[in-house]
């Protein structure tokens, strides 16, 4: 009896060993794995995933300077040529003559166009009879609206037509083009133009264009955002070395001596280096007509 529990507790005690060898082996295993899970982890997939994100980023920023080089470009090079101005201040001078030969008793007129659309209105002498008359500009007809008066002093009655949204055609440029088709821009050096513009402005003042003004006014000389960008990205966008600039014309008169549709359009006429200069807005003043736009050339 004794012997059958002496044997007993052998047994038992050889059950427990292997239990707790069998525990600390998996013990010692989980801990191997977790070690290893961390070591894989911390060691090879965090700086994978660093590795990773960095070139995503490097990739985004590049993308991201692309396409700003070339958003830079064809703002700069937005603008109708020198001759669609022409042609866009003729269709508000023929869109009036109708109206004049019907004797409307117009009085004045005020006009502003951007590259995509015109606004013209039209003022009348007080007691004229007017009626909804159709204007064609640039081969489509239009219809006036009359603006809605509001205050105390409004009597319901108004003396003006407003024609909107007069939708400009070839409002675009040969360089935009080129641009977009990758071809080489023929850009004049900045220094002729600059040359040009005060030699320009000299004569204007010192002849008989003093009258109605017409110079040529730019805030800041040629510049560009985006030049050392270009450098870096050498390979990646095609550089053109160029540099831009805003300007303005403005021709001004009196009651007297009223500036007209074709003033504007031979003060645009007689321009040398047409194409350095683009044509953004064109818009009436106070007795007078202003012309804005782009400047463009090469560095």
């Amino acid at each position: 009896m004794l012997e059958k529990l002496y044997f007993w507790k052998s047994g038992g005690g050889g059950m427990s060993t292997l239990s707790r060898i069998l525990v600390i082996f998996l013990i010692a295993m989980l801990l191997l794995c977790a070690g290893g899970g961390t070591y894989w982890y911390y060691y090879i997939k965090l700086p994978a995933d660093e590795s990773l994100a960095q070139q995503q980023q490097a990739a985004d920023a590049l993308k991201a300077d692309i396409a700003s080089v070339r958003r830079w470009y064809e703002e700069a090079l937005e603008g109708a040529d020198i001759n669609a101005g022409i042609h866009i201040i003729d269709e508000l001078y023929r869109a009036e003559m109708p109206l004049r030969v019907l004797r409307l008793r117009i009085k004045g007129k005020t006009y502003s166009c951007t590259l995509k659309a015109c606004q013209l209105t039209l003022e009348f002498e007080p007691g004229a009879i007017v009626t909804q008359p159709e204007i064609n500009f640039s081969g489509k007809r239009y219809q006036p609206s009359f603006p809605i008066q509001k205050g105390k002093n409004s009597t319901g009655k108004t003396t003006e037509l407003i024609y909107t949204n007069m939708v400009i055609k070839g409002g675009n440029n040969s360089l935009l083009s080129a641009y977009k088709k990758s071809k080489p821009l023929d850009l004049y050096a900045c220094d002729e133009i600059i040359s040009y513009i005060k030699t320009y402005n000299s004569m204007l003042s010192a002849g008989a264009g003093k009258s109605v003004g017409g110079e040529i006014v730019y805030k800041t000389l040629p510049a560009s955002s985006i030049t050392e960008k270009a450098k870096r990205l050498s390979g990646q966008v095609k550089s053109y070395d160029m540099l831009s600039a805003d300007w303005t014309m403005e021709l001004k008169g009196n009651e007297n001596n009223k500036v007209t549709e074709i003033d504007a359009q031979m003060a645009l006429y007689k321009q040398a280096y047409r194409e350095a200069f683009l044509i953004r807005k064109i818009e009436t003043l106070k007795n007078g007509i202003k012309v804005s736009g782009g400047l463009v050339c090469k560095a």
